[in-house]
C-alpha cells in the first residue's frame, strides 16, 4: 500500500526561499531609488515656490534676496514639505544680487546621498547627481 504525503518537502521549502531572496535583492534597488526620485520632485517644487517668490520681491526691491525671510518665510533658508531638503540663497558667481539669485537644494536624512539640486533666476538648473536635471 502505497501513502501519499501532503506538504513540501525541505528541498522545495529552500528553493522557495531562494527565490524569494533573489527577487527580493532585485526589487529593493529599484525601489529605493523611484522612492529617491520621487523625493527629489520635493525640492524641485520647493525651489520653484521660492524662486516664484524671489521674482515678486525683486519686482518691489530692485533686488533678489539671500535671507529668505525677506520673503516671508520664517528662517535664512526653508526645509522642503517633507523635510528632505534645504533650501538656500546666495548671489550667482560673477554676479550682483540686483541681477541673478541661485537657490540650492542640499539633501538631507534618506536623501543624503542624491546630491544637490541648484536653479538661478536666468532659469539655469543643475543638479550633481548621477541623473535628472542637467548636469555640471
Amino acid at each position: 500500500m502505497h501513502t501519499s504525503q501532503n506538504g513540501f518537502t525541505l528541498i522545495e521549502l529552500m528553493i522557495v526561499v531562494a527565490i524569494i531572496a533573489i527577487l527580493t535583492a532585485v526589487a529593493r534597488p529599484i525601489y529605493t531609488q523611484h522612492v529617491v526620485r520621487a523625493n527629489r520632485t520635493d525640492a524641485m517644487e520647493t525651489l520653484a515656490e521660492v524662486m516664484n517668490q524671489q521674482q515678486r520681491y525683486v519686482l518691489r526691491q530692485r533686488q533678489y534676496a539671500t535671507d529668505l525671510r525677506d520673503l516671508g518665510y520664517g528662517s535664512a533658508s526653508v526645509a522642503t514639505s517633507r523635510g528632505l531638503y534645504t533650501i538656500a540663497a546666495a548671489v550667482c558667481t560673477s554676479s550682483t544680487i540686483q541681477r541673478c539669485i541661485q537657490l540650492t537644494a542640499t539633501p538631507s536624512g534618506s536623501q543624503a546621498g542624491d546630491g544637490t539640486l541648484v536653479l538661478n533666476s536666468r532659469g539655469e538648473k543643475t543638479w550633481d547627481g548621477n541623473a535628472g536635471w542637467h548636469h555640471k
